[in-house]
């Protein structure tokens, strides 16, 4: 709920500013700069929630629980895609963390006219695509003796 409030902060201060400094803010710049924050938020904090039900009793699990019952769960697991499964969340937490910085900062400094860049729709995709597989390959280096 915090993080709601702090966006509508962050974007209604940009918007203020773009108007006194004559800086043309568009419909499409707004949205890669709400979608850029988005990223780093989601990249800093990734929440991770596990739900069991059984006999009409449900118990949620987040965070480091979720993650070990996650591990777990694929732990006694056979094959080829469960296998990948556990290749990649094992490094879950630092891979979105580099992602959610990567891509959120290109799309926030391209939003501002830091970088000179104009991105349309399929780039801005391309930028996210290209931001995870950064992150996948850095965390797979860091991460494979593990």
């Amino acid at each position: 709920m915090k993080t709601l409030a702090l966006t509508f902060i962050l974007i209604g201060l940009v918007i203020i500013l773009s108007v006194f400094w004559g800086y043309s803010l568009t419909f499409w710049k707004t949205l890669e700069f709400i979608l850029g924050f988005i990223l780093i938020i989601s990249g800093i904090n990734p929440k991770q929630k596990v739900e069991l039900t059984k006999n009409k009793k449900k118990l949620v699990l987040e965070g480091k629980e979720a993650e070990e019952v996650i591990d777990d769960i694929l732990d006694s697991q056979r094959g080829l895609f469960f296998k990948f499964l556990k290749k990649t969340h094992k490094n879950f937490r630092f891979k979105t963390f580099i992602f959610g910085l990567i891509s959120g900062i290109t799309l926030i400094l391209d939003s501002l006219n830091i970088i000179d860049t104009n991105l349309n729709f399929w780039e801005v995709l391309l930028v996210i695509l290209g931001s995870w597989l950064i992150a996948s390959g850095i965390s797979t280096i860091f991460f494979r003796g593990k």
